[in-house]
């Protein structure tokens, strides 16, 4: 399974027994991010990750009775190697389950790249003073890219004053790309001032579109 720590310990005044808290991180590859139950977990030390979709990682937070701790702040990044990132927010709160998921992406130039994604999780012990933060990272490698893009404008010619269409997209090894990536669109005429062009898109489901406009 995922990689784990162990930390952090509180007492009970009628009782010598302490409460210690290990800090698990899985990652997990998925046919379908939304749907849970598609998702498996990686077990090898450093797994090999697909690059062309999201993945997950699932962090958890447990005592030593494996009673999981609700409402702990886990955050997360990808700072050590500076390869892939996390898409949406990098802070979340375990549910009643004990457990915070993040979705780790590849940037468009990580093919190959060897990442790392570190948490760390801040609580409060079972005595309501705050226990020692504890933190766990998992190296990975994000499998081979083979990005190509194909670029079309509708109308392919225009009168003065029309707009046009511009579409990029966006594959890997012939199939959609559907990891988000910004496509930067540039042109002559923009640049003369002599038509308009949005200088940028985030693509969606392998796709990005901009309007061209002349003068």
């Amino acid at each position: 399974g995922g990689k784990d720590v162990s930390g952090g310990s509180s007492s009970s005044s009628n009782s010598t027994t302490s409460t210690t808290y290990s800090l698990a991180l899985s990652l997990k590859t998925c046919t379908d991010i939304s749907t849970l139950s598609t998702c498996k977990e990686q077990t090898a030390p450093s797994p090999t990750l697909p690059a062309d979709k999201p993945n997950l990682v699932e962090v958890t937070l447990l005592d030593n009775k494996n009673t999981p701790v609700a409402g702990a702040v886990i955050d997360i990044n990808t700072d050590k190697y500076q390869v892939g990132s996390i898409q949406g927010a990098t802070r979340a709160l375990t549910d009643a389950e004990g457990k915070a998921r993040f979705v780790l992406i590849a940037n468009a130039s990580n093919g190959s790249a060897v990442g790392n994604v570190t948490a760390t999780a801040t609580y409060s012990t079972s005595s309501g003073s705050a226990g020692t933060p504890l933190t766990q990272s998992q190296n990975f490698t994000f499998g081979a890219l083979d990005l190509s893009m194909d670029l079309s404008a509708t109308p392919t010619e225009l009168s003065a004053g029309s707009t046009a269409s511009i579409t990029a997209k966006l594959t890997n090894s012939g199939a959609v790309y559907s990891t988000p990536v910004t496509v930067s669109f540039s042109s002559s005429c923009a640049t003369n001032k002599t038509a308009t062009l949005d200088s940028s898109k985030v693509t969606t489901d392998g796709s990005a579109s901009v309007t061209y406009k002349g003068s």
